[in-house]
């Protein structure tokens, strides 16, 4: 007789257990971003700044080095977003991976017209602007034109914001494709049966951007 009473008392229970569950609101929001910029214009720390890159070959191997920034600005608009230009030294292009002469036989062969043409194209230009303002865990999804030897390609990428007081300080991650701007040395887009000897398109590049 008890055993008759004592099943669906448990199962009332259950039940009302489920229901309390169900009304518990589970928050998904994204985290709000914590930073904001004043709307005005802002030139670029060139001394500060840095530009970090990053090659790599089919056999693991790969290459990295840095680049100096020429100059830059960015103008945060009234409605929050953000647009701006990044001019690269191209001829500051540095090999810090290596040492002595395997270093300097590098840095002159990525200035060659088998890269980069440096001679010919100083300078490498980068401009965006933002699609919205300030998101999600600070940061920015933009879209712009990275201009390479004198050929622009669309290109996107997002930043993160680290500081806005007393100067700017933001992390931009973004990779571009090299065969696009014409560096065919051992690219796949233009030779085959490279093997291992063949270096892979993508060129990733890191940008720390602070402002003066």
């Amino acid at each position: 007789m008890l055993k008759k009473f004592l099943i669906p008392a448990i199962l009332i229970l259950f039940i009302v257990s489920c229901e309390k569950s169900s009304k518990k609101k589970i928050d998904t929001s994204l985290p709000k971003p914590t930073l904001s910029l004043s709307s005005g214009d802002y030139v670029m720390d060139n001394d500060n700044s840095s530009i970090k890159w990053t090659g790599r070959e089919l056999s693991t191997k790969s290459h990295y080095g840095s680049l100096q920034m020429k100059n830059g600005s960015l103008t945060v608009n009234t409605d929050g977003t953000i647009n701006g230009i990044i001019k690269i030294d191209m001829t500051t292009i540095d090999c810090e991976d290596l040492q002595g002469r395997s270093k300097a036989s590098l840095e002159r062969h990525l200035r060659s017209d088998d890269f980069f043409s440096v001679e010919s194209h100083p300078i490498a230009t980068l401009t965006f602007k933002s699609e919205g303002g300030i998101g999600a865990g600070n940061k920015l999804a933009f879209n712009g034109d990275l201009e390479i030897k004198g050929i622009s390609h669309p290109i996107s990428f997002e930043s993160e914001l680290k500081s806005v007081d007393p100067k700017v300080s933001a992390l931009v991650d973004m990779t571009f494709d090299r065969s696009k701007y014409n560096v065919r040395f051992r690219s796949g887009t233009f030779f085959q049966n490279l093997g291992d000897k063949l270096i892979y398109d993508d060129i990733e590049i890191s940008v720390d951007i602070r402002t003066l």
